[in-house]
C-alpha cells in the first residue's frame, strides 16, 4: 500500500486496531488482526536496539534479494536462509535447512565483499521473515551481530531487525 504513495512525508492515523491514510490519489483503511499492535507497552526497547553493535556489514542489492525469493519458490521445502562468507571474501546466501534430511538447497553469492569479521558460522533466518521485507532502495545494508544472532536490513528510509533462529 505504501508503494502507491508519492509523498515523501506521510501522516497515518492509528485508532485501536485500524490504520488510516488519506492522501492525494490514494487513501486506505487497514484493519490489524491483533489489538496488541497498538498497545502502548512496548516489549522491545528501541533504545536498546540502537545500542547493538554489529560485527559484519555487507551490501545486498534488491536484485539479489529478488533472486533469493525466486530460488525459494523453486525449493519451497527449504525454510531457512543462511548467510556466510567464503574464502574469496564474498557473502553467500544458502536457501535450505541444515536440520532436515534430504532437503534441497541453493547457494548464491549475494555480495562481493564485506566489512568487519567474516561469518564463519552461518546463522539461519526463517525465510518467511525475508519474504515480508519491502524496500524502495536498490542497495540494502545488512549488518550481523554474531553473538546475539541479530540481523539488521537497512536502507535510508527503512530498517528491519530480525533475530536469527537459535537452538
Amino acid at each position: 500500500m505504501f508503494a502507491g504513495i508519492d509523498q515523501e512525508n506521510i501522516e497515518l492515523e492509528v485508532d485501536s486496531n485500524v490504520v488510516k491514510y488519506s492522501g492525494t490519489g490514494l487513501s486506505f483503511k487497514y484493519h490489524l488482526l491483533d489489538d496488541s499492535y497498538s498497545n502502548t507497552k512496548k516489549s522491545i526497547s528501541e533504545e536498546k536496539l540502537s545500542q547493538i553493535t554489529f560485527d559484519t556489514t555487507f551490501t545486498l542489492t534488491k536484485a539479489k534479494l529478488s533472486d533469493i525469493l525466486k530460488f525459494n519458490s523453486i525449493i519451497p521445502d527449504a525454510e531457512k536462509l543462511y548467510f556466510s562468507t567464503d574464502s574469496f571474501n564474498n557473502v553467500v546466501a544458502k536457501i535450505g535447512d541444515d536440520q532436515k534430511c534430504n532437503t534441497n538447497e541453493i547457494n548464491i553469492e549475494v555480495s562481493e565483499g564485506f566489512d568487519g569479521d567474516s561469518i564463519t558460522e552461518s546463522i539461519p533466518l526463517n525465510i518467511q521473515n525475508i519474504l515480508l521485507l519491502s524496500f524502495n532502495s536498490d542497495n540494502i545494508s545488512v549488518s550481523v551481530n554474531h553473538k546475539l544472532k541479530i540481523f539488521k536490513f537497512e536502507t535510508p528510509l527503512t530498517k528491519y531487525i530480525i533475530s536469527g533462529l537459535v537452538k
